[in-house]
């Protein structure tokens, strides 16, 4: 149990810092900056501190819970899509809680104790502290979201450099090294599962024959070949191929303006789902 939850450190501490955000409001100048837009849109007539509290009571929703709908019963009129896109926060435009950040890195320093079996400084909760602070306060060059376990490797390092210089430095560099090859593996796996997990679909001699030569008549611009059996497909990959087939040959048969306008567009379908089917087939 414990060595599954080593395995996956790498995932769950970016996983944790990019959830940070999840939970965040946002700071005072992205507020402020939220105020002055819904004002220029001629929105919110109100003062800035209703307007800030108004924004506390949005982002207290759980995320995946928040709709423009729920702010925009604060204000005069529905807001635009395009100015609710304003409203995603980054670890820029975010106030992040110091308490949260020091939970993150206690569970990190916990993390690494029990697997090193030992308390170096470098596994210490306020250089952890430190690290993630510096990955959720970006400067303005620095990246502000989708933090990478990379990210805090690098962020890991400089935070050491800076409270002990060279002190320790060859063990963190082994603990590193350590983490990006634990790390690599996981990715690894992953990639694996994925490519185990790819649909594939049984195809017959005949019906692969019949695929190719679809694909080849598409390319070509010629007349797309009759299924080779008279009781037709029973695969619904094949049924919905013969089915772009017939429309494309009526398609490219016609003369008819809203029939021509698509013609390139049913190629192409045809196109792709023949070559989805010549690349998952197995036989």
């Amino acid at each position: 149990m414990i060595q599954d939850a080593w395995n996956t450190f790498p995932q769950q501490i970016t996983q944790k810092i990019n959830g940070l955000l999840d939970d965040a409001e946002p700071n005072q100048t992205k507020a402020f900056q939220l105020y002055k837009q819904c004002q220029s849109e001629d929105l919110w007539p109100g003062s800035f501190e209703m307007f800030s509290q108004h924004l506390i009571d949005f982002f207290k929703v759980v995320k995946s819970e928040r709709n423009k709908s729920d702010f925009d019963r604060y204000l005069m009129r529905p807001m635009d899509f395009t100015s609710f896109e304003n409203f995603h926060l980054t670890f820029r435009s975010a106030e992040i809680e110091p308490e949260s950040v020091r939970d993150i890195a206690s569970w990190a320093h916990h993390m690494l104790r029990l697997h090193f079996k030992n308390d170096l400084n470098v596994f210490s909760v306020e250089v952890l502290s430190q690290t993630i602070h510096d990955l959720t306060h970006p400067s303005f060059v620095e990246k502000d979201h989708d933090i990478e376990f990379e990210d805090f490797c690098i962020s890991w390092q400089h935070s050491c450099h800076k409270l002990f210089g060279k002190q320790n430095e060859f063990i963190q560099l082994q603990v590193l090294s350590e983490l990006r090859n634990l790390h690599q593996q996981q990715i690894s796996k992953l990639q694996k599962r994925v490519i185990s997990i790819q649909p594939t679909i049984y195809l017959t001699q005949t019906e692969i024959f019949w695929v190719e030569s679809v694909e080849k008549a598409a390319l070509l611009f010629e007349k797309p070949p009759r299924y080779p059996l008279s009781k037709g497909p029973e695969k619904n990959e094949l049924i919905d191929l013969l089915k772009c087939t017939t429309l494309f040959e009526i398609a490219f048969g016609s003369d008819l303006p809203k029939l021509v306008a698509h013609r390139e567009a049913i190629r192409e379908t045809v196109l792709n789902r023949c070559r989805w089917l010549l690349e998952n087939k197995r036989t």
